[in-house]
């Protein structure tokens, strides 16, 4: 186990889970592509030109295809500017050449997004920002997906703080996004997106949408819950069809969408298809389909499904096994389903054999990766770094409280809670949401009342003012 990034205010990762225990990590398997358009070696070093600027860093590994024989394979980076990129290569010097047609630099990376931030990182831990919105001034990216080229997110537009969708391609070093359409009723608290079947599903609020890559208004919505409390957490498909889960208090659902034949779109429904209700007080935070299974991971622990391949009807058997955290996500290769659990304590992996049944929708399972030098943290989400055989997971803290007052005085900067906080001198925590005065890392040196705390802050005193939007403590 290697830690590939360690967490960093500085740009806005914030990670906690929500107030609902749900995470705000999501983790994608990307591979970013560029055109190659020039070739050269000397001395042993090969040096290929891109036909834009690249995130690709030093360190991280690239494979060259269609430049020819002596370029082509797997190198790691040793230099690069804006379009070129450098790695050993021992042959015959080749004069600079165009490369025609053009060939392909290609890398594995994960992409990462944590609550206000969207981060590119490659097999090495090398991190590029990809989206970096401000806490405290710009609403957070509520869901993301990809189409293999392009990312597409959800937020609040900073100036109507209405519902906007956004693109970008994944290869492109832009600090912005294109704003694809927006909503001028609608305001975002909840949302998931997947690309699935050729098409983003997205969940926001307490409504469906099918939306097209070159959506350029929100379409209606394919289904509203009547229940504006229930919480939307996962999306997935079958062969047959397309599924949703969420759930409201105590109350859990997986609901099924069977594809129009005529069309291949999701039809409007005026009520939802249930396909599976889990027993009371189990929650479902991710389904996963793969190999004609469906995972299920929750508040307990993680089932398997077995999904019809005519309609797509799911069928789950019992856990498999109960977690100490709830598994909020799954990877998989081959036969094994790796599930974001904790280890003994410790944020890891636990991994499940597909090809070894013990039971009907039981199958073997062990711990597989954890981290021994964490504690008190959740795995909030796990990818393989593209087509390579690293695993990549993130971890996050639990959101304690909302912020709602702050003051500075004397160097000691106290902090008011809209619930009761159950913090105490000498627990750390992450102050987020705020300003930049307040916001950080810190530890606790005194809690005045059930929903008042303090901590060290060396700054120019700050009058008691109301903060809003709130902020938060984790």
């Amino acid at each position: 186990v290697t830690l590939l990034k360690s967490v960093s205010r500085g740009h806005n990762i914030t990670g906690a889970l929500s107030t609902k225990n749900s995470s705000q990590q999501h983790l994608r398997s990307v591979r970013l592509e560029y055109s190659v358009t020039n070739k050269a070696l000397t001395s042993n070093v090969a040096t290929l030109t891109t036909s834009i600027n690249h995130n690709l860093s030093v360190g991280g590994t690239i494979e060259i295809i269609g430049v020819d024989s002596t370029f082509n394979g797997i190198y790691t980076i040793t230099a690069k500017t804006s379009n070129t990129i450098s790695y050993a290569k021992t042959a015959s010097n080749v004069s600079s050449t165009a490369v025609t047609p053009n060939g392909s630099a290609q890398a594995d990376m994960v992409l990462s997004h944590d609550e206000y931030d969207a981060d590119l990182i490659d097999d090495v831990g090398n991190v590029v920002h990809f989206m970096d919105y401000n806490a405290g001034t710009a609403d957070k990216i509520y869901a993301i997906c990809d189409d293999g080229v392009y990312a597409y997110w959800i937020t609040n537009n900073s100036a109507s703080g209405k519902f906007e969708m956004l693109k970008k391609a994944l290869n492109s070093t832009s600090t912005t996004g294109t704003s694809m359409f927006t909503s001028p009723t609608l305001v975002v608290t909840n949302a998931i997106m997947e690309f699935i079947k050729d098409r983003i599903i997205m969940c926001v609020n307490n409504a469906v949408y099918e939306v097209s890559p070159t959506a350029t208004t929100l379409p209606s919505a394919s289904y509203t819950n009547p229940n504006t409390s229930y919480t939307y957490t996962s999306i997935a498909a079958s062969g047959p069809a397309i599924y949703t889960a969420g759930h409201s208090g105590v109350y859990s659902t997986i609901q099924k969408y069977s594809l129009v034949t005529s069309t291949g779109s999701m039809p409007t429904l005026s009520q939802a298809m249930v396909a599976a209700e889990l027993p009371q007080g189990e929650i479902v935070h991710r389904i996963y389909y793969y190999l004609g299974f469906m995972a299920i991971g929750t508040n307990k622990g993680v089932r398997v499904a077995a999904v019809s391949d005519t309609d797509g009807s799911v069928s789950y058997g019992p856990l498999i096994f109960e977690s100490e955290q709830p598994v909020y996500d799954f990877a998989a290769r081959d036969k094994y389903l790796w599930c974001a659990t904790n280890v003994d304590g410790n944020p890891g992996l636990t991994r499940v054999n597909l090809g070894q049944p013990i039971g009907s929708l039981v199958y073997a399972y062990a711990w597989d990766l954890y981290d021994p030098a964490t504690t008190g943290r959740n795995t909030t989400a796990c990818a393989f770094a593209g087509d390579t055989s690293q695993i990549i997971w993130t971890t996050a803290g639990v959101s304690v409280a909302t912020i709602t007052n702050k003051a500075l005085t004397s160097n000691v900067a106290t902090l008011t809670t809209g619930t009761a906080h159950g913090l105490v001198a000498g627990d750390e925590v992450y102050v987020e949401g705020v300003d930049s005065t307040f916001n950080g890392q810190y530890t606790v040196i005194g809690a005045p009342s059930t929903t008042t705390f303090t901590y060290a802050k060396t700054a120019a005193n700050v009058a008691s003012t109301a903060v809003s939007p709130v902020g938060q403590v984790n």
